[in-house]
């Protein structure tokens, strides 16, 4: 079976900043266990809000995500907060895909 075709597994939840770590640490987390995260994000994105209108548009929200992902990790490195990083990243990669969805596949395409 190919790597496409291979069953979903969900991400393991976990509420404590040690349990992400030992995750990550211990091999479990697994990339494509992140992507089905961000997949479910852009699902969850298109449900609740419309296509992106326009480049200019797309670009203002997949920066004001990096915004949101930067003030997480500028927090004082004892004080971050591994689940709110990872969340706000999913986040970037979620709207990153919407753009290419709507903007580079959708109407704005050349």
């Amino acid at each position: 079976m190919s790597q496409t075709n291979r069953p979903v597994k969900k991400a393991p939840k976990r509420s404590a900043c040690k349990e992400v770590r030992k995750l990550y640490d211990n091999g479990i987390c697994k990339p494509y266990e992140v992507m089905n995260e961000v997949l479910e994000e852009v699902e969850e994105a298109g449900k609740n809000y419309p296509p992106m209108r326009s480049a200019h548009e797309g670009l203002s929200i997949v920066r004001e995500e990096v915004l949101e992902l930067e003030q997480e990790v500028f927090v004082k490195q004892a004080n971050r907060d591994p689940l709110k990083m990872r969340r706000e990243a999913i986040q970037v990669a979620a709207m990153a895909i919407r753009f290419i969805m709507d903007i580079c596949y959708g109407k704005e395409r050349l």
